[in-house]
């Protein structure tokens, strides 16, 4: 059985490489983030918006998400060390008491039993899936005619990072946290130039270089997204 994008090697590690830094200048980018997006200005008759992220990572961008955005917040992943930090920001107030954790494989998922949503946010997953289109639309399934936010990436924005990978071989070690210590000292001297980088050095090797690319489907540009949006007849971010 072939590895599943993200989640197998997050799981083989224990990790979650998506830790940011909640500060006033993380919060002031994510709250710009969703003016731009036009999420700050949409009201809700009579009742708050429900809301799912797929893929919350550690739930720190979510908790400045539920500070934002008032609603029912459902949070879905199949990674448990994410899960596990879900439970721990509820229980201390960073996320809201009445979240509620669904613990599966985005990909598995019977959306045919599936809650629907009036906002559906999924940032930096969609892009790596083995069918990133498929995945997409599953996305828009769940939504209730409402808004989907998710990050694209084409060839011309990968290209950064491609070029980075090639230094995966060189810096891959047997023990991983050797390796991305080793990935940290190659690329110190350009992150320290990122003076509001809010995702630590670690996090970054970790998930940017080390993390595999099983497949050649690592493009969902923003093309891809209308095209999915319109086949739903949603409204796409």
């Amino acid at each position: 059985m072939s590895e599943r994008p993200f989640l197998d090697f997050y799981e083989k590690n224990k990790i979650i490489p998506v830790h940011q830094s909640i500060n006033k200048i993380h919060f002031q980018r994510r709250k710009y983030l969703y003016q731009t997006l036009g999420l700050l200005n949409i009201q809700k008759k009579d009742s708050i918006f429900s809301v799912a992220e797929v893929g919350p990572g550690t739930g720190d961008n979510a908790a400045i998400t539920s500070s934002l955005i008032k609603g029912k917040y459902t949070f879905i992943d199949g990674n448990s060390t994410s899960i596990n930090s879900i439970k721990s920001k509820i229980k201390d107030g960073s996320l809201p008491a009445d979240s509620e954790i669904i613990d599966v494989d985005f990909n598995k998922i019977d959306i045919s039993k599936s809650s629907v949503f009036d906002i559906v946010i999924c940032e930096g997953t969609v892009v790596g899936q083995e069918s990133p289109k498929d995945f997409a639309n599953k996305l828009f399934q769940i939504s209730n005619g409402g808004i989907v936010v998710l990050t694209c990436a084409d060839a011309f924005s990968l290209l950064p990072e491609l070029l980075r990978r090639l230094y995966s071989p060189i810096i891959r070690q047997d023990n991983f946290d050797e390796s991305v210590n080793k990935g940290i000292d190659a690329f110190e001297s350009t992150l320290l130039k990122l003076k509001s980088m809010s995702r630590n050095k670690f996090d970054w090797v970790a998930d940017v270089i080390l993390n595999p690319w099983m497949h050649s489907n690592w493009q969902f540009s923003i093309n891809h997204a209308v095209e999915v949006a319109k086949n739903n007849k949603i409204s796409a971010v």
